[in-house]
């Protein structure tokens, strides 16, 4: 299971900023493809599909809690799309 407040740090270190009130839909799908196909991990490979999936889900959360809480006025990941775990039989 992913830690939300990991993935927060991770998303705040690659935006370069705490402002969360400042995320754009545009952010979010760069972060995106940064998760799904730029970020490298500490052994050296990418991540897989379904710990990029966890993140994603992750910061979809946190934002709904911003936004809950009114800590921001619109929600970034709202029409995030999430690609869809492969599900094998």
């Amino acid at each position: 299971m992913t830690n939300i407040i990991s993935v927060c740090f991770m998303f705040e270190g690659w935006l370069g900023s705490d402002r969360m009130d400042k995320v754009s839909a545009k952010d979010m799908d760069r972060f995106k493809t940064y998760l799904m196909t730029e970020y490298i991990t500490r052994n050296g490979k990418h991540f897989s599909k379904s710990t990029a999936i966890a993140k994603l889900v992750g910061l979809k959360r946190y934002f709904a809690f911003l936004l809950e809480n009114k800590a921001i006025p619109t929600d970034p990941t709202r029409n995030l799309e999430i690609p869809k775990k492969k599900v094998e039989l």
